[in-house]
């Protein structure tokens, strides 16, 4: 089982003081790379751990964040658990149900669970999405983010109802969690959709074999960038929203491999990738 970091053990102790006086449902802050899957999968174990018929419901908006999640509760010894995901049984006596937003909104289920933890819960405020926020108020909701105010400047309230601030990069970055970020910029901020360079001629200059992601803002990006980085000799693969599930799992396997991957609309949160440089 993964050993936490203090900094996670305090967050955990954070929250369940929270409930102690009489929160239902606070929202927890951590950066990227703060370890939001552990924390919430320790939270996992020792709510199952308190009483024999409490049951866990874990949401996440994105098939990749699923996978994820399931397999970290699994590093926990947590082996009751059901996906709630298209094509996939319902398993209705497993402990954890790790299930997809969509396919809950989609079939109108409210699995039974005494906790339910949102991931990329800044999400839950939207009003398609609140709904499913708010149709557990007898049971303890926990949030995740790193981002908790939204572009559209909505509050993350009645969803959830005080905060806990799990870390910050500050406080990473000086503990060794996190390496300090340099970031290469025009000295004056482009209008869009202009480029200060083609991505890989910002690749050949700075970045020569480390393992990269490019963000395209659009397919015929993704798939025109890739093609210039294969034209230069450099291994690339796209992946996008309109690809299924094997497709996508093919081309983060490439990545892992070595090859540049141009990603449009896919790995924007929650993405875990340690090996990742650039």
């Amino acid at each position: 089982m993964p050993t936490l970091r203090p900094y996670q053990q305090a967050a955990i102790e954070s929250i369940r003081d929270h409930i102690r006086r009489g929160k239902k449902a606070p929202l927890c802050v951590a950066p990227t790379g703060a370890g939001k899957t552990v924390i919430e999968s320790e939270i996992v174990r020792l709510h199952l751990g308190q009483k024999e018929h409490n049951k866990v419901l874990f949401v996440a908006h994105r098939r990749e964040l699923i996978g994820q999640a399931a397999s970290t509760l699994l590093k926990f010894g947590l082996n009751s658990i059901g996906e709630i995901v298209p094509g996939a049984p319902f398993r209705a006596n497993a402990r954890v149900q790790v299930a997809s937003t969509q396919t809950l909104r989609a079939r109108e289920m409210f699995p039974q669970a005494s906790l339910v933890i949102f991931d990329e819960a800044h999400h839950y405020s939207a009003d398609d999405y609140s709904v499913l926020a708010l149709g557990y108020p007898d049971s303890i909701r926990l949030g995740f983010t790193a981002t908790p105010v939204r572009s559209d400047g909505r509050g993350m309230a009645p969803a959830f109802d005080s905060l806990v601030v799990v870390s910050t990069i500050r406080e990473l970055v000086s503990q060794g969690h996190l390496v300090p970020c340099k970031v290469i910029a025009p000295e004056i901020p482009l209008k869009r959709p202009a480029l200060a360079c083609k991505p890989v001629e910002a690749y050949q200059q700075h970045a020569q074999g480390r393992k990269t992601v490019v963000f395209a803002e659009f397919v015929k990006d993704a798939q025109m960038f890739a093609e210039q980085f294969r034209s230069a000799g450099i291994p690339a693969v796209v992946v996008t929203g309109e690809m299924n599930q094997d497709e996508r799992r093919a081309a983060l396997a490439r990545h892992a491999r070595g090859d540049v991957l141009i990603n449009c609309m896919v790995l924007t949160e929650g993405w875990d990738s340690p090996e990742t440089s650039c």
